[in-house]
């Protein structure tokens, strides 16, 4: 009889069949980790680097990009998510092939509509906005970074589709640290937040063509061809099939974009750059959670959608564990980081940044709620977009409303309590949905066991 103990790789193996998201998400934050802690790099050397006026500037400039390419963000990748494994699991693998290229279309022509925008309107942002004329060409050279953008969504879905975290991970991790490298350079070379945004955008640049080379392998594996010449004829009609889901979900990105750099544009229109910076330095650190815990939500998402399609049983007790698993990690780090703020900001980016305390503080109170970041999937993978349209533009309206009423009085910690306020409006609605959905589909069970019984009885 055979008693020898199990390696520790056959230990390792058992748990990666046994746990597969558990080690997905642990490559992605991993190489998103990375990613991070290079971004921190980054905003540390343009901190101590660039004199406070230019630093707000070079964060009004991002700020409005982003907002601006918020309003034709199509947000396909989410569509893809939901109907790619449906599509497989029906063989339509050409109805498949034929939503991603008409996905990767919409998503370049909204790039491209963005990017012409913001290029006719970089005199207009500069002088009007950011209220200093001689920073068009600023807004100009970010007017490039959305059709860059265009393809990083769908190209990453499809990576994570075909299960490819690992590859997907070191691509993360590896963009981040060229992109530090290129702003290191562009700083010590000339010094000016136009060459920050210059090597900003060539850093897409290159993100953007790897990840077009590692997306063929992908295709491959899902065994989808959307170059293929015959498909040309499905690619509207597939669209236009979806166009209900591709509609809420566009929507609702622009409400989920708006809600994340809406705030900065806000006190910019109100005040001047010098009071900007402080409170974009606070934004981008905050903002760092956002991104450790993304690779989470974008792993759960598929699998949430592949258990609604199957009606699997576990579906609630793999919630259930999530939730527990992330509160333990999460809400005792980001009180650690609430109370380490006071030391590590004014060390870190120097005194000239001490005024990014606090709301910093107060936006990591945005974070509480993260546990549950799997409603917002779950709901969607339920098809119930129309509520999340709804409740992301009303959060942007609680948003709106706060910065309007205090940040004229109480500056940039106005703009952090506007955050959190729109947040807790929007965990708190997702939470109410997703307790009314699950007591409307017990009683829905409820219900069918009582027909059949009856109808057994007969």
């Amino acid at each position: 009889m055979n008693t020898a103990r199990p390696s520790g790789s056959s230990k390792l193996l058992f748990w990666y069949k046994r746990h597969p998201v558990v080690f997905a998400s642990g490559f992605l934050s991993g190489g998103t980790m990375v990613d991070g802690i290079a971004m921190l790099g980054q905003v540390a050397l343009t901190a101590r680097m660039l004199s406070k006026e230019d630093f707000g500037l070079l964060g009004m400039a991002m700020g409005w990009t982003f907002v601006a390419a918020s309003f034709l963000d199509f947000r396909v990748w989410e569509v893809m998510t939901i109907m790619i494994p449906k599509f497989q699991a029906t063989k339509k693998l050409r109805r498949a092939s034929a939503l991603v290229a008409g996905c990767f279309l919409l998503e370049l022509l909204g790039g491209l509509i963005t990017s012409s925008i913001l290029t006719l309107t970089a005199w207009f942002a500069a002088t009007y906005y950011a209220k200093s004329p001689d920073a068009a060409s600023l807004f100009l050279i970010f007017a490039v970074q959305p059709l860059l953008m265009s393809a990083d969504e769908p190209a990453r879905t499809l990576l994570r589709l075909a299960g490819q975290f690992r590859t997907l991970a070191l691509w993360r991790g590896l963009s981040g640290v060229g992109q530090l490298a290129l702003v290191a350079t562009a700083l010590l070379s000339l010094g000016s937040s136009e060459s920050v945004a210059a090597a900003v955008v060539g850093a897409w640049f290159l993100r953007l063509l790897a990840l077009t080379w590692l997306m063929r392998r992908a295709l491959a594996c899902l065994k989808l061809d959307p170059l293929k010449l015959g498909l040309r004829r499905l690619i509207v009609p597939t669209l236009r099939s979806q166009r209900s889901l591709l509609a809420t979900t566009m929507f609702s990105s622009i409400a989920g974009r708006l809600n994340n750099r809406l705030d900065v544009v806000i006190l910019g229109w109100l005040t001047l750059p010098e009071v900007v910076a402080p409170y974009d330095l606070a934004r981008r650190l905050t903002s760092q959670a956002g991104l450790v815990l993304g690779p989470i939500e974008q792993v759960v998402y598929p699998r949430l959608s592949k258990m609604i399609a199957t009606e699997d049983v576990q579906r609630d007790q793999f919630l259930k564990k999530l939730t527990l698993g992330l509160a333990v990690i999460l809400i005792p780090g980001i009180f650690l980081a609430i109370v380490a703020c006071p030391y590590v900001i004014p060390q870190v980016f120097g005194n000239k940044f001490t005024a990014a305390v606090l709301p910093a503080q107060i936006l990591l109170l945005a974070y509480l709620p993260t546990p549950l970041l799997w409603m917002r999937p779950l709901l969607a993978a339920k098809m119930e977009n129309r509520f999340l349209l709804q409740m992301g533009y009303a959060s942007v309206l609680v948003q709106l409303l706060f910065g309007l009423i205090l940040i004229s009085s109480y500056g940039y910690a106005a703009s952090a309590v506007s955050v959190v306020a729109a947040q807790a409006f929007w965990w708190g609605a997702l939470s109410w949905r997703n307790q009314s959905s699950a007591k409307r589909s017990t009683g829905s069970t409820d219900k069918c066991d009582l027909v059949k019984a009856n109808s057994t009885s007969f």
